[in-house]
Order: C-alpha cells, then structure tokens, then sequence
C-alpha cells in the first residue's frame, strides 16, 4: 500500500508515538560560560548569567534589582523585547514587590538573552508603577500590554514596542479583574477579553 500512495505522488504519515510528558522536558541552553560572578547560594551557582536577564554586581555581590514576570516577543526589528516588573534589591523581598515598576529590556542575540534594560514602558501620570506585567501583539501588528495586582488593573496600547503607550479606558461587564494571574487579549475591534483568577471565567470589558 505505502509503495502504491508513492507511486501515486502521495506521502505516508508516520504516526508519532506517545511519550510521557516529562520526556519532552529539555534543559535550557546555555548562552555564556557558566559564571559564579554574581550572587547567590552554593546550589544556584555557577549559573548562565546571559540567560534571561540578571543584576550582576560581582562575586557574592547583593543585585541592584530584582525581576519578576517577563513577557517576552519578537518584534519586526527582529530583536526580542521583554515586558517584566522590576524593584530594588536592597528591599524586602516579601514586601519590596509591592514597589515594582513596569520595565523593558532587549535582547539582539536571542529569545534566551541576555536582555539589556531599556526603559520603562510606560508613564502613567508620572508613574511607572506596574507588577504581574504581561504582553501581547495582537492581530493588527499594534501591541498591548497588561499590569495588575499593585495597581488597577489596566491595559496599555501601542503601534511600537517602543512606545509611547496609551492606556485604554474599560467598562467591565462583570468586574474587572485585578489579580496576579489577569491576561487578557482584544476579542474583536471593541472589546477585549481577559481572564481573571478564577481559572476558567472570563470577564468581558470593552472600551468606553
């Protein structure tokens, strides 16, 4: 039969065969030589300072930032852009968090890193203020880009991962969610969809 469906121009399919998921679990690549440069536990190093983006101070040296978050993607200048939330290090971990700004970084290399601070995203009355930041670009090649948890929950636009970034005025039909895991994405040229804590409702809001 497979001889017949060649001769006929026609390909075969091999069926893949299932594996248990833990399986397709792969280590990270490694960008940089593994480096004890910078901070943290015998456990955690040496570690891949390119991988991502980190504080490095030095040796044993405490970071300037924390990072939390990272929304990554690739825009059409062909660099991949970081969306992530940022707070001091010299805070309480438990509670410097509640500081976080909104922040960008790039990385020309690859989706791995490393990622260079660039700015923060976003200016909203003077204001950075941002934590849980996610990111998306959306159908129509614009971008919009989603915050929660230590401020309103509140969705910023705009046509360059650059910037500038506008916020979008909501009405919620159901509430709007303002928790740690908010997404959301445009539903259609009115509305957006976003998903709240609540796992699998969605609230529907829509601009004003």
């Amino acid at each position: 039969m497979a001889g017949l469906l060649v001769g006929l121009g026609l390909s075969v399919t091999t069926v893949a065969q299932a594996k248990p998921f833990v399986d397709y679990i792969q280590p990270t690549p490694i960008v940089c030589e593994l480096s004890s440069a910078t901070w943290g536990v015998d456990g955690v190093l040496p570690r891949d300072l390119c991988s991502g983006i980190e504080s490095v101070m030095g040796a044993g040296v405490h970071p300037e930032y924390y990072y939390w978050d990272g929304q990554i993607i690739r825009a059409t200048d062909g660099k991949y852009h970081m969306f992530m939330s940022t707070f001091l290090a010299d805070t309480n971990f438990g509670m410097g968090w509640l500081n976080s700004d909104a922040f960008h970084a790039v990385s020309s290399q690859g989706v791995l890193g490393p990622y260079e601070r660039d700015d923060y995203i976003y200016s909203n009355n003077g204001s950075h203020k941002g934590h849980n930041v996610s990111a998306v670009e959306l159908p129509d090649g614009t971008y919009a880009v989603i915050v929660s948890e230590t401020v309103p929950f509140t969705i910023y636009t705009s046509s360059s991962v650059d910037g500038p970034w506008s916020v979008v005025n909501l009405r919620a039909r159901s509430g709007l969610p303002t928790s740690a895991s908010s997404r959301a994405t445009r539903a259609d040229t009115k509305s957006w969809s976003a998903t709240g804590p609540s796992r699998s409702r969605t609230r529907y809001v829509v601009p004003t």
